[in-house]
């Protein structure tokens, strides 16, 4: 997963290492698939953490954009379809990417870059984290 934060974009493979020539370490997890820190503590900083996700349906035909503070609850309460409109309406329920910022306003910027992007540039983009479109929210469970 990616991680934003300082105006700064650093990417990190799913073992946690630096690539793309970056080697600091995050203040934020870059994402759950990564073994920089245990899951427990994944969980506990994930409650209210700026985040941009992806979520689609079980046939991967459709795909929804959204933001929170808790992706862990708004994921849930999509799943339960709590939710009005699109992710009910089209059965989305799982989640395939999702990308953790420093503070609200970045993750606003990127929701809003992101949902101007064609079909093919999200589907590339949860392809490289996500290549088998796994179901991320067990993850944050």
């Amino acid at each position: 997963m990616k991680y934003y934060g300082n105006d700064d974009v650093k990417y990190y493979g799913n073992d946690g290492a630096s690539v793309m020539g970056m080697t600091s370490t995050p203040s934020v997890i870059p994402g759950l698939t990564g073994n920089l820190i245990e899951k427990r503590q994944a969980k506990k900083i994930m409650k209210k953490t700026p985040v941009i996700y992806i979520m689609t349906n079980k046939n991967n035909s459709v795909l929804y954009t959204g933001v929170t503070s808790n992706l862990k609850k708004r994921v849930w309460e999509h799943k339960q379809k709590l939710v009005e409109g699109f992710t009910k309406k089209y059965n989305v329920k799982k989640l395939v990417y999702f990308e953790i910022f420093d503070n609200m306003e970045q993750a606003l910027k990127r929701e809003k870059r992101i949902k101007k992007w064609n079909r093919q540039w999200k589907i590339e983009m949860i392809e490289e984290e996500n290549p088998k479109w796994k179901d991320l929210y067990s993850d944050l469970v």
